[in-house]
């Protein structure tokens, strides 16, 4: 809830870029009235990964260089339930 994501953003230290980006993921859920544990996400970026994975979302890594479409198939089927 709200004061959920709100007590998240007041308990991270913004000490480096990758802190900037966890706030910018609890801005966006904050703005959208989302709980972490709603929303799942599938990035490239490992930094923005471990981001949202400290934010309390759901994330799957997909890596472009092995290109594994099955297992991202996987992670959203068993997530889009």
């Amino acid at each position: 809830n709200k004061s959920e994501i709100k007590t998240k953003l007041s308990e991270i230290k913004f000490i480096d870029e990758k802190y900037s980006l966890i706030k910018d993921f609890l801005d966006n859920l904050e703005q959208d009235d989302l709980n972490p544990e709603e929303v799942i996400y599938f990035e490239h970026n490992p930094e923005a990964v471990k981001s949202a994975q400290l934010s309390g979302i759901n994330t799957y890594y997909y890596d472009n260089d092995r290109k594994d479409l099955e297992n991202l198939k996987k992670f959203l089927d068993k997530n889009l339930e």
